[in-house]
């Protein structure tokens, strides 16, 4: 849609550069001009919004990945969290099994140490009744029972450690999950603000793209009254703007006829309009029509099943409301007689659409643009004919021609 308004907008400048203004009524050429002033004024903001709308677009995509990087940051955070459960929870069955082991320990030690306390307590006895005593034994009882008491202090040394390491391991512990679980709300705050940056960029950008669509629309109103102003200048009456599009009209009282024609089957020397040489000195029996829309960049027959004296042009029919309503669009070949001009097909050769010149009011020219203006009672009915040629003067020889012989 862009590209199509980009070419109205192209063909619109040409037809205005190519007017004659010396010619053209002072109101047709300030609202051509307003026209005009309105059209780069239109195009400038149109230009804007979209650079704006890139800008919007770039901002965006960091936004998205500035949100990607965060949601992967939360995720491993999480992952850390979890590890330092899963730790937490180790520490603390490893904690219940050391203070089982200890417990189990100091009782196995407490009852080593009962066994030799009644060791001892019957040596004692055993003395106290007379009965005599091993020295010997008696040392070896006191050396146990020092080693007894000196294990289960090392034991409760090292039970008092195993607290103190777990009580120290679960504060550390603990500590880091406060951390992590602020770094992840932080995180968490951030992602929100960037959700709530983008949901605002994401409205930003429809609302400047509702703007660009309604911009869009004024250039083509504008674009549209250019045309309507164009052509007002174009086909009006030849008392007010003359021929200031290179137009010309068919005299009613002198239409052409076959006695009026050159003998010669090439219809040589045709004088143009600029008083130059023309272009059309023979009838060629190919054409190459590289550069012309719609064909292909190929030479191609001149159709042979037309009268005698016949000219043949390769052209393609423009859109416009005259074709639209008789379907018929694209490669064509404009052929030119004494007394009609006729649309063929490209590749049959049919006849598609055929009017004698009595009833073609005025034709024109531009730049690689033919028109024909078919009067009310034209058979192939009233309207404007465009056609895309690369063949132009050529054409406009042979016409001027037949107007004037």
């Amino acid at each position: 849609a862009i590209t199509r308004l980009t070419l109205r907008v192209t063909r619109t400048y040409c037809m205005m550069m190519n007017q004659d203004h010396n010619n053209v009524d002072d109101n047709q050429t300030e609202d051509l001009e307003l026209a005009q002033k309105r059209i780069k004024l239109l195009e400038e903001e149109l230009r804007q919004l979209r650079r704006h709308n890139s800008e919007l677009e770039v901002e965006a995509e960091e936004k998205n990945a500035q949100m990607m990087a965060l949601h992967a940051e939360s995720t491993a955070y999480k992952r850390e969290v979890d590890q330092l459960v899963s730790e937490q929870q180790l520490l603390a069955v490893q904690l219940e099994g050391t203070q089982g082991h200890t417990t189990m320990t100091l009782e196995r030690e407490n009852e080593a140490l009962r066994e030799e306390v009644a060791y001892l307590q019957e040596q004692l006895e055993q003395r106290n009744q007379g009965d005599v005593v091993d020295a010997a034994s008696h040392q070896r009882a006191i050396q146990a029972l020092n080693d007894l008491h000196k294990q289960a202090e090392e034991a409760r040394q090292q039970y008092e450690e195993a607290q103190e390491e777990l009580t120290r391991r679960a504060l550390k512990t603990k500590e880091i999950q406060q951390q992590q679980a602020l770094q992840l709300q932080a995180l968490q705050q951030k992602v929100q603000m960037l959700m709530e940056a983008n949901e605002k960029l994401k409205n930003k950008h429809s609302t400047l793209k509702q703007e660009s669509l309604t911009k869009d629309a004024h250039l083509l109103q504008a674009i549209r009254a250019a045309q309507v102003s164009q052509a007002q200048s174009i086909y009006a009456t030849p008392d007010e703007v003359g021929n200031q599009f290179q137009t010309m009209s068919f005299p009613r009282e002198s239409v052409v006829t076959q006695n009026n024609l050159s003998s010669s089957p090439h219809h040589t020397n045709v004088p143009r309009m600029s008083g130059q040489e023309t272009l059309l000195s023979t009838r060629p029996s190919r054409f190459d029509v590289e550069g012309l829309p719609a064909w292909a960049d190929d030479k191609y027959n001149v159709p042979t099943n037309g009268p005698p004296g016949a000219y043949y042009f390769p052209v393609t029919v423009l859109e416009s409301q005259f074709s639209n309503t008789r379907q018929f669009q694209g490669p064509a070949w404009l052929r030119i007689t004494h007394n009609t001009v006729s649309l063929l097909d490209q590749s049959k050769w049919t006849l598609k659409m055929e009017c004698p010149l009595f009833f073609v009011k005025r034709y024109g020219k531009d730049e690689g643009i033919m028109s024909f203006e078919f009067g009310r009672k034209a058979p192939c009915g009233n309207g404007v004919l465009y056609l895309a040629t690369i063949h132009m003067e050529d054409i406009f020889d042979v016409l001027k021609k037949l107007t004037t012989s």
